[in-house]
Formats: structure tokens, C-alpha cells, sequence
């Protein structure tokens, strides 16, 4: 047997410790930790966090010898993620920075105030040029009224852009595999705007937060997000290679508060510019919005579990300036809330901006294929991606990404 059959053979275990944590924490968190899991369907083999960590730590030493640099900073950061998630099991808390930093592989700290005004002064100039002017508040009331679907017509425009979001993908990112079959329920009560379950066999379900107004442009968001191109597509992809033995088996499962998180999430947020779908203002100012919602998200989740904010700092904290709807601000204070997800709030931001980068290179490079490659055939976390992003295109970094100012608004 050769070198690496010896050390894929032993990451293997992986998805064994996996299915052996989410067996173990189950039933501390809804939904659970193990989002999806590809292939061949893996045992819980190890019975106590310690057998976890001991495991773990075996991989660990056989890391250095994987001959692809790439590859192994991918594992390395997955462990650690793994091996910090099951100290912490065993009563060892970190602060939420570190935690942050342990988990995503991405900054842990707040993003800087002067990003998020620039954002804001943005979103106001977006909503000038359509003649909605006035307190922050008032204008943003304003363009979602005058943009929010009819409740009882939010099922019938679902369906609609579910099937033109799949038309879409299958056109222009890739080949989308023809069992698919994706569901849709409307959801009451939930912490979460939408929520994509994977079940195996290319089948779906996306819950959408039936509490929460919605706009076209962000119902286009969420779906291209939750379903087509995002994460629906992204596990059919992986349950695809899994089936034809190409997929490695440290990217053949999907967990919470683990470095490949961040982009996933950034995938799923540049599924509106893969299909497409950007077509009009309204458009840029929901991607906006929702890039200035990611980074106040940080901001208050740093309140809430390292500055112990009470809920009236936190409520003021989401209602502040508009940005968030009553209704948004109530989701949102339960998702920073929340038990599993909450060390994961920075990881959209940060991953949607290391996904973007990426994109950006196919654009400027005319290698779009090659940045689909990356993003849904193989595993990256922020490092991973970064570093091939920087080979590919280094030095051409920009910031105009915060501010909805790019061509790539207009699709591929």
C-alpha cells in the first residue's frame, strides 16, 4: 500500500469522529451539528469525546504526509477545528474570539467601524438614485414596502424562481446532476432566515422563514443561497463525486463550526452573481444589505458573548439605523443566540469576501470554469482559497465588493 493510500486510509476516520461527535451533542442543538454527510453512510464508532480527541490526534501526526501542500492545510485546520469543538465538549471554553478564530480560521474581532459607515453611506446613495431620500430608517421602510411580496403570494413566487434558479445554474455553473429534487416549506417560529436540509439521494428541503417581509431581490438571495446555487447544489455536487470515488474524505462531510464553513457560505453568497441574476438596483441594494447586516451580525454577536450585552443593548444594537426590520431584528437575536451557530456569524462575512476574490480572478483571467472548480469540486477553507486566489491573480485586491460597486453585479 502505498504512502498516500496508508494516510487516506487514516483520514477515513474522520468521518467516523464526526458522525461520533454529532451522535454525542445531538441532542444539545436543533438541527444538529453534522449538516450533511456524502457517500457511504458512516458509523458513530467512538463512544466518548476523549476517544474523539485521541483520534484526532492520530491524524493529526500523519498531516505531513500528504504530498499536496494544499491539501494538508486544509486537514490541519479541520482538525484543529474538530479537536478545539471537542475540548470545548469536555467543559474547555475559550473567549468567543479565539473560538471565532479556532473554529472559521477567520479574524476574531470586530469589522471596523469605518467599513461598516462606508457601507451605510452607500446603501443611502443607492437609495437616492431612486429617489427615496430622508432618516435611514424611513428610507429603507419606504423601499421595502414598496418591494415586499403579498404574503399569500410568497409560495407561488417561490416556485417560480426555484425552477429559474436551477435552469440558471444548469446553464451557467455546471451540469446539475438530473435526480435532483428540491422542496420548499414555509416556516414559522424559527432562528434562521432559511435553512437548506440535505437527505441524501440528490434530495432537498429549504425552510423559509414565513415571519420575515420579502422582497423579490431577497427572496432571490435566499434561494440562490439556501437552494440553486448554494447549498442544495453544492451537496448534490458532493454526493455526485462522493458516488464516483472523487471525492477526498476529509471534504466528504459538512459540519458546523469547521474551517471549510466560511466558504460554503461564501459559495452560497456569489450564487447570485454565478446565475446571473443580478438585473436591476434593487438587486444591489439587497447585496448590500445583506454584506452590512454580515458585519453589524459580527459586531453584536461580539457584544452579546464578549462584551455580555444585555438584550435591551442588543435590541437597540438591530434596530439602530434600519438596517434590520423588527421582524429581521428578531431572527437575528436568536441566531446570535444560538448554542451551535453562533462562533460562525463572522464566517459569512469573511467567507463571502475570500469567495468574491476568487470570483473576481475568473472575471479579470477569463477562468471562470477554474473558480467553479474550486469552489464546488474542491475543499477550501479561507487559508486554502486565499492562497490559490493569490497565485492566480496577486496583488489585485480591491474593496469595492463592500460597496456593491463591482462589475460582477452583473453576473457570468
Amino acid at each position: 500500500m502505498s504512502r498516500g493510500s496508508v494516510v487516506d486510509e487514516r483520514l477515513h476516520e474522520l468521518r467516523h469522529v464526526v458522525a461520533s461527535l454529532n451522535e454525542l451533542v445531538g441532542d444539545r442543538f436543533e438541527p444538529a451539528p453534522l449538516i450533511a454527510a456524502y457517500g457511504e453512510p458512516v458509523e458513530p464508532t467512538y463512544s466518548s469525546y476523549k476517544a474523539c480527541l485521541d483520534t484526532l490526534q492520530e491524524i493529526d501526526s500523519a498531516i505531513s504526509e500528504l504530498e499536496d501542500p494544499q491539501r494538508a492545510s486544509f486537514v490541519r485546520e479541520m482538525v484543529h477545528a474538530l479537536s478545539v469543538f471537542t475540548r470545548e465538549c469536555l467543559d474547555e471554553m475559550r473567549p468567543y474570539g479565539q473560538r471565532v478564530e479556532a473554529y472559521a480560521g477567520v479574524p476574531g474581532s470586530p469589522v471596523p467601524l469605518s467599513t461598516i459607515e462606508a457601507m451605510q453611506r452607500a446603501v443611502s446613495d443607492k437609495l437616492a438614485r431612486l429617489g427615496i431620500a430622508g432618516p435611514m430608517e424611513c428610507a429603507l421602510e419606504t423601499w421595502r414596502s414598496s418591494q415586499q411580496i403579498e404574503p399569500k403570494r410568497l409560495a407561488e413566487r417561490i416556485e417560480l424562481l426555484v425552477g429559474e434558479s436551477r435552469a440558471l445554474a444548469n446553464r451557467n455553473i455546471l451540469k446539475v446532476p438530473v435526480d435532483c429534487a428540491l422542496d420548499v416549506e414555509l416556516v414559522h417560529g424559527v432562528f434562521y432566515q432559511g435553512y437548506s436540509e440535505y437527505h441524501g439521494n440528490y434530495r432537498g428541503t429549504v425552510r423559509i422563514n414565513a415571519d420575515l417581509p420579502w422582497t423579490n431581490a431577497g427572496l432571490k438571495s435566499l434561494i440562490a443561497h439556501e437552494g440553486y446555487a448554494g447549498h442544495f447544489l453544492l451537496n448534490a455536487v458532493s454526493d455526485e463525486r462522493a458516488r464516483q470515488g472523487k471525492l477526498p474524505p476529509e471534504s466528504s462531510f459538512y459540519f458546523a463550526n469547521t474551517p471549510n464553513w466560511p466558504i460554503i457560505e461564501g459559495t452560497c453568497n456569489m450564487g447570485v452573481y454565478l446565475l446571473g441574476w443580478f438585473c436591476d438596483i434593487h438587486d444591489e441594494i439587497q447585496e448590500l444589505l445583506s454584506r452590512l447586516r454580515s458585519a453589524l451580525l459580527i459586531n453584536i454577536a461580539f457584544l452579546r458573548h464578549q462584551d455580555a450585552a444585555s438584550d435591551s443593548e442588543i435590541v437597540a444594537a438591530f434596530t439602530c439605523g434600519g438596517f434590520f426590520s423588527q421582524e429581521q431584528a428578531a431572527q437575528a437575536l436568536r441566531f446570535i443566540d444560538h448554542p451551535l451557530f453562533h462562533p460562525s456569524i463572522p464566517a459569512y462575512w469573511h467567507g463571502t469576501r475570500v469567495a468574491f476574490d476568487a470570483l473576481h480572478v475568473g472575471l479579470r483571467t477569463m477562468s471562470l470554469q477554474e473558480v467553479v472548480n474550486q469552489l464546488y469540486r474542491r475543499g477550501h477553507t479561507c487559508a486554502t482559497l486565499g492562497a490559490w486566489t493569490a497565485t492566480q491573480l496577486p496583488g489585485d485586491r480591491d474593496e469595492h465588493w463592500i460597496l456593491g460597486e463591482t462589475d460582477e453585479r452583473k453576473g457570468v
